[in-house]
Order: structure tokens, then sequence, then C-alpha cells
């Protein structure tokens, strides 16, 4: 098996080269977007895109993008063939995939907090309540307390 460059793979490769060439003039847009706005304004501009004929500006943040839309119309005057801008927020750092994300640790109650919430569980106000309590304050050494187990009638929760 020959192995080909990225490089090679881009060119030969007619869906490949078509997404490089739209990254290519992506690119340039934003570049000459970047070119129109006000020099404070000009790094918060992540992207600028063409979507069918409308011009798409994404911001990091909803604050940048609403300082992109007060600029709109002074970039309506460098951008005559433009009919149609619109400003989107892009989040900074998409969200991790689920292979990526930390699984969650388990949080017991210490000792202390189980007991105080074994105290309020006993008073008589509501029996439901006092229940679900104690199936709480069981979480202190990561099992369900005996008087839990007859309360719900199962062995777990």
């Amino acid at each position: 098996m020959e192995l080909l460059s990225l490089r090679h793979l881009l060119v030969s490769s007619a869906p490949l080269s078509n997404l490089l060439s739209r990254i290519r003039q992506n690119e340039a847009m934003t570049a000459q977007i970047r070119a129109l706005l006000p020099a404070d304004l000009a790094p918060h501009l992540a992207a600028a895109l063409m979507q069918g004929g409308r011009l798409v500006l994404l911001a990091p943040s909803p604050v940048w993008a609403s300082r992109l839309r007060f600029a709109v119309p002074h970039l309506r005057d460098g951008l005559a063939e433009i009919l149609d801008i619109r400003v989107k927020v892009l989040p900074e750092t998409p969200a991790k995939p689920d292979a990526l994300r930390r699984p969650r640790r388990a949080r017991n109650l210490s000792p202390q907090t189980a007991e105080q919430i074994r105290v309020v569980a006993a008073t008589p106000s509501d029996p439901e309540l006092g229940a679900a309590l104690r199936r709480l304050a069981a979480h202190s050494d990561g099992r369900l307390a005996p008087a839990s187990r007859q309360e719900t009638g199962t062995g777990r929760m």
C-alpha cells in the first residue's frame, strides 16, 4: 500500500479539493471583512462565510456579536454586492464528544452531613420526605442503610 501525502490527497480527491477551496474562500472573506472593521473589533470576528448569497459573520460571544451587528451598516458600504448580512454566535469551544468527557465522580456525603440529614428525617412532619432524606443520608457510606431497604422494598435507589 502506497503512502500518499496529505497535499496529494487534497488535490486528487474532488470532495476534499472542493472543501479546501471553500476553506480558502472563507479565509479570504474573513480577511476582507476584518479589513473593513474597526481595529478593536476586527480580531473578534471568528469567521465570515458566504451561505447562499448571504454573508454570515461568526462572533465568539453574544457581546461581540452585538458589536458586529452595529458595524453591519458600515460593512454594507464597503460591500455593495452583498445585500444580506447576518451575525451569529459561534461558541469558542465545541462540546466534547461523550468519549472525551470525564466520567462523573460519585459524590458521597460526609458522615457528619449524613447524620444531620438523618436527624431531620426523624422529624414526623412528612413520612415520604423522611424516607427520601434517609435514602440521601445512605450515600455517606455508598450503600443504603438497612432501614432504607425496608422502606423502599428494594436494596437499590
